[in-house]
């Protein structure tokens, strides 16, 4: 099992938000135990599906409460979004095209980007959520 975790620092303070986080490490750590368990190619769907929803669910949320709430590190934080949708495409396409074995690279890409942008990128907005009730 990956040794990523959820814990309380990664919280934002916003249910929904941490929610969708933990959904993320529990993507995490099914990829793990399938390396673990030598079925990753019966796991890296669903992964990479679990990926898909968090691009497109997950970043939206964020971004949604940014523009209700004129938060002004909106456009960095917006950039993050991007570069990670960009990556995770470039991880889609070459699972896709057999190009290489992504499970161990994809784990660690996923485990430093997360914990990095819940520690230090999500924390930006904490303020100005917080200030607008959000919980």
């Amino acid at each position: 099992m990956s040794k990523f975790q959820w814990k309380e620092e990664y919280s934002v303070g916003v249910a929904e938000i941490d929610f969708e986080h933990k959904r993320l490490i529990e993507a995490i750590a099914d990829l793990s135990d399938a390396i673990n368990a030598h079925t990753v190619e019966s796991q890296m769907q669903h992964v990479l599906n679990q990926l898909d929803f968090y691009v497109s669910h997950h970043f939206a949320t964020e971004e949604r409460y940014f523009e209700r709430f004129n938060y002004a590190g909106a456009e960095e934080h917006i950039k993050y979004h991007r570069d990670f949708e960009a990556k995770v495409a470039e991880f889609r396409k070459k699972y896709e095209n057999h190009e290489e074995e992504i499970s161990a690279e994809l784990i660690i890409f996923l485990e430093d980007w997360l914990s990095d942008h819940m520690l230090n990128v999500d924390r930006k907005y904490m303020q100005c959520f917080s200030e607008h009730g959000l919980k």
